[in-house]
This record gives structure tokens, C-alpha cells and sequence, in this order.
């Protein structure tokens, strides 16, 4: 459920050193400004973003803020970061093709991070299989007797093993994941 205007900004005592009241907040009137521009009406943006009309219309009059990860949905259809979505007036003059500039370099520079942690990925699965081919030679140059009394070694190998084939099966699953949303 979206903040209402009482727990928004209400609940925050002007005195928490935490709060910087003097940090500009466009939330509201750039919602609405690139909302238009977008040529979207409310229930439009609404529905794109899984919300309702009355909370495009409470954000936009600044009756309620969105939670996190509607503000970033929103800030990501509207083509702005979030930040940009919430400190600076896209109303002035060449602050919103800044705002656009900002946005294409952080774009740029996640699907940079995106591209060094597959490489490092790929890296870490090679090391792995090297590792795990070098165990394999190894053990077949041992004799019976050298095999049998490292086989306690070998089942713990082999469960490391296990275990950095699922973290690899995991963090390339989670690095997939955040391609498709970058």
C-alpha cells in the first residue's frame, strides 16, 4: 500500500539528524511533468506501473510519496534516474536533457558492471574446472593405498565442488535477471 500524505513526511521530526530538510523534493511536479510529455494520462501511468489513478493524482499533488520500488519503476518509465526524479526541477530550462544525459551513462556504466561480472564469471568457471581437472589427474597418479587414505579429502572436494557449481548456477541466474531489467 502506497504512503498517504500523514506517513509520508509527517512521521519524520524536523529535529532527526538523519532528515535533511534541505534537500529539494520535485517529486510531484515531475511526475506530472514528464507524465505529460509522455503524452500519458494518469490512469495510463498508473497501469504501467501495477498502481492505481488515485495514486498517480496523490503523488502528483504531493499529497503521497511512492514507495522505493514504485519510484523506481516510475523514474524508469518516464526515462529519468530517480534521483534526478526527486531532487532536481526538470522544469528549468536544460535540466531535463540533463537529466536524460545522466541516465544514458548510468545505463552505460551498469551494462559495463553487468559485462566485467560475467567475464569474472566465466573466469571463476574456469578456475573451477581446472581445479577439478587437476584433482581428477592427480588422483589418477596415486597409488591404492595414497587413494584410499586421501578418499575423506576427495568427499570434501567433491562437496566443495558442489557447492561453487551452485553459487556459480545462482550468480549467473541473478546476473541474467538484472540484464533483462538494465
Amino acid at each position: 500500500m502506497e504512503s498517504s500524505g500523514n506517513t509520508s513526511k509527517g512521521n519524520i521530526a524536523p529535529s532527526d539528524p538523519q532528515v535533511d530538510s534541505d534537500l529539494p523534493n520535485f517529486i510531484a511536479s515531475n511526475i506530472k511533468l514528464l507524465r505529460k510529455r509522455a503524452g500519458l494520462s494518469q490512469q495510463e501511468l498508473a497501469e504501467r506501473v501495477g498502481l492505481n489513478r488515485s495514486n498517480i493524482t496523490s503523488y502528483e499533488t504531493g499529497t503521497a510519496e511512492p514507495k522505493i520500488c514504485k519510484l523506481l519503476s516510475i523514474s524508469k518509465l518516464l526515462g529519468v534516474t530517480s534521483r534526478d526524479l526527486t531532487r532536481m526541477d526538470l522544469s528549468h530550462p536544460g535540466q531535463l536533457e540533463k537529466a536524460w544525459d545522466r541516465l544514458i551513462a548510468e545505463e552505460r556504466a551498469d551494462k559495463d558492471r553487468i559485462a566485467i561480472a560475467l567475464q569474472t564469471l566465466e573466469e571463476l568457471e574456469e578456475v573451477a574446472q581446472s581445479i577439478t581437472k587437476l584433482h581428477s589427474f592427480k588422483l589418477k597418479t596415486l597409488d591404492d593405498q595414497t587413494k584410499q587414505s586421501l578418499q575423506p579429502l576427495g568427499h570434501y572436494f567433491d562437496q566443495l565442488n558442489d557447492l561453487n557449481q551452485r553459487v556459480v548456477t545462482e550468480y549467473r541466474g541473478l546476473l541474467d535477471r538484472i540484464k533483462c531489467h538494465c
